[in-house]
């Protein structure tokens, strides 16, 4: 079946032929109730999403997409990096702040934004071997520079002034009642670009030695 198919099915299982189960143990009756068997079928759903990378939540019986088609590519493919156990924190605080971003009904953007960027602190960190989680600005210009090894200048301030969102952010790393607003839209645009940065960090600073797990 194609994805359209599956989804379909999943959805007319969890309307239609889940039903209460009973079993027997020790002589005694133990009854299953139909709401918590199809909170069990949900919870299995949602295990397999998150671990696929897919963009989209089993809620009520029905299938739901948060953001836009190229959020999921841009998930898809920084997974491919981050199961290189090199960047298992990476990984830890990028998928975290997915989960936040797929919240239902609504997204808890904040803490997405301050993980996903918590992901590009660890990531520089780890590739690096300097304090980003410390200093990131002071860390990204002491890498910047014009040999192959290093970041070109734009490209560092560009890292400079998207972690800087973090502290400006309402709510982001502080209880700021005032800063740049922080929308659905802006946490969206922050996965993307830290999922786009991680991609090129890894591909900067990795050892040349280790192929990229594919």
């Amino acid at each position: 079946m194609d994805w359209k198919q599956t989804y379909t099915f999943c959805e007319r299982v969890y309307d239609h032929l889940l039903i209460e189960a009973r079993a027997s143990f020790n002589n005694t009756e133990v009854i299953t109730s139909l709401s918590q068997v199809k909170e069990c079928y949900t919870d299995e759903l949602n295990i397999i999403l998150a671990e696929e990378n897919i963009a989209y939540q089993f809620v009520e019986g029905k299938f739901h997409r948060r953001g836009r088609a190229q959020t999921q590519k841009s998930a898809q493919r920084v997974g491919v990096i981050l199961i290189d156990p090199l960047l298992s924190d990476v990984r830890k605080y990028y998928n975290k702040a997915l989960v936040f971003f797929r919240e239902f009904p609504e997204p808890d953007i904040e803490n997405c934004v301050k993980e996903a960027l918590c992901a590009l602190e660890a990531c520089l960190e780890v590739l690096s071997k300097k304090p980003a989680s410390r200093n990131f600005a002071k860390v990204v210009k002491q890498l910047q520079g014009n040999s192959e090894e290093q970041i070109p200048s734009p490209i560092a301030e560009g890292l400079i002034k998207l972690h800087a969102y973090r502290g400006s952010g309402q709510g982001v790393a502080h209880a700021a009642l005032k800063g740049n607003k922080v929308s659905e839209v802006e946490a969206e645009l922050v996965l993307n670009l830290v999922a786009s940065y991680i991609t090129y960090l890894y591909d900067l600073f990795s050892p040349s030695d280790e192929e990229i797990p594919f």
